[in-house]
């Protein structure tokens, strides 16, 4: 149970950590208002209002960006960080097993050699 709270809470204050903090992120609001400006400008000069062609305003945006950024770190959190483990392991088994297991095998087969080599030539036979 406490390993279960635990992980829990650790969880949570990763995720406070990152997305949280997003409101004191003057960079984050200057991108949005950047990449707005120019598309509203254009709509200006046409006639028409940015939210007939469907350019959000910029809190829209944020608020668009904040619900992105959470679920890009729901996402890590839950299965992203499985994934990628998942798919180094299908790629690394076949370089970390052998390097495991190789001298193994030669020890085995050394000591194989040397309990053959013993009952054949000496000591371990009887006369």
């Amino acid at each position: 149970v406490v390993d279960a709270v635990r992980g829990h809470t650790r969880a949570r204050a990763a995720e406070s950590a990152v997305i949280e903090p997003f409101d004191d992120d003057f960079g984050v609001e200057s991108a949005a208002r950047t990449a707005l400006a120019e598309a509203r400008s254009v709509a200006r000069a046409g006639g028409l209002e940015p939210s007939v062609l469907g350019v959000p305003d910029v809190d829209a945006m944020l608020e668009e960006v904040r619900a992105a950024r959470a679920a890009a770190w729901r996402y890590t959190a839950t299965t992203g960080v499985a994934e990628a483990v998942a798919g180094w392991w299908r790629t690394a088994r076949w370089l970390v097993l052998p390097l495991i297991n190789l001298p193994l095998l030669v020890l085995l087969g050394h000591v194989g050699y040397r309990v053959v080599r013993a009952y054949v030539e000496g000591p371990l036979l009887p006369l």
